[in-house]
């Protein structure tokens, strides 16, 4: 199911490989990963030099321009206590959040009032930070929710889903 999707983001640049031949689509993305994929494709030049405002982002590692590109432009905002935590495996709420904010950040977020109900059996574990990200990307077609109509906010999003959601928001 996710094929298309992984050769999607692979012939745009957007992931690399685990090897020169492995993609390993059910491992979980990180943190640092997920906000690198984000900042290729919005053609980050990583030598502009945004300020690192998190202490545990080392300015030596491949996602640390990305982090900082995205912090300064809104789209991501890190843990509260001055940390990124780039390793940690990012959720799908966490996903949809950075998501709205990236579209903001683009210029094609919702403004004004708006809301969607959303319908997950598990909407209730959703948290009060991500319910905007989580209805935007549903109402924008680029998250849905897995069997038996969970959305699974607390589980780590895939490489193969932030690949088909990549492919699905044409980014």
């Amino acid at each position: 199911w996710f094929y298309d999707a992984v050769k999607y983001v692979y012939d745009m640049g957007l992931f690399n490989g685990t090897s020169d031949t492995l993609f390993e689509p059910d491992t979980p993305m990180t943190r640092g990963m997920f906000t690198t994929v984000l900042g290729r494709a919005s053609g980050v030049d990583t030598n502009v030099g945004y300020e690192n405002v998190f202490a545990d982002v080392d300015p030596n590692e491949y996602y640390a321009p990305y982090i900082a590109w995205a912090s300064s432009n809104g789209i991501v905002e890190g843990n509260g206590d001055g940390t990124f935590t780039p390793d940690e495996n990012i959720t799908r709420e966490q996903m949809a959040k950075i998501f709205l904010d990236y579209y903001r950040y683009i210029g094609e977020g919702p403004e004004g009032a708006w809301a969607i109900a959303l319908e997950y059996g598990d909407v209730d574990q959703i948290s009060d930070w991500a319910v905007e990200g989580v209805m935007f990307c549903t109402l924008q077609g680029l998250l849905e929710g897995k069997e038996n109509n969970m959305f699974d906010p607390k589980g780590n999003a895939l490489r193969s889903e932030v690949a088909t959601v990549l492919m699905r928001a044409n980014l």
